[in-house]
């Protein structure tokens, strides 16, 4: 009976500290939009209107209003609001020199710039720059 009382107190415990102390720090720092009257509050907004899915250093998507970014391995592909493919690339291809720019508007009407950037072969380079005149955001396409 003791251990059970033990084991519950702890339990109860570990859930008030998750709910409670966790939830107010991660949520401290974190910027609210709004969009179509509903207010959005995640850290995975950027201020400029960039939705981010996985790793923000090196994310597997970027989402606007009207385009995105999809990371699946080495194929990167931007798409359109529809879903068609606009741009694909294959960060496996040495000697590869990409720089092309895409003008979008972000989650929060602000019209953005997208600047995706390869250098295949050694000492690879593979980012992303959103620009959004008062901030700019890299993201990396791969980890090396």
């Amino acid at each position: 009976m003791k251990k059970f009382l033990l084991l519950l107190i702890v339990a109860l415990g570990a859930i008030i500290s998750l709910s409670s102390c966790g939830t107010l720090v991660r949520n401290s720092y974190v910027p609210q939009y709004c969009r179509d009257d509903v207010y959005y509050r995640t850290s995975d907004f950027t201020f400029n209107g960039t939705y981010i899915a996985g790793d923000h250093g090196c994310p597997t998507g970027l989402y606007w209003a009207n385009a995105s970014i999809n990371r699946w391995g080495m194929i990167v592909k931007v798409k359109d609001k529809d879903g068609n493919v606009l741009k694909q690339y294959d960060l496996r291809i040495p000697r590869q020199r990409v720089d092309d720019i895409f003008y979008v508007t972000g989650l929060t009407g602000k019209s953005l710039e997208v600047n995706i950037v390869i250098r295949g072969g050694v000492g690879s380079v593979n980012y992303v720059t959103v620009n959004g005149g008062d901030s700019k955001e890299t993201y990396n396409l791969r980890r090396e």
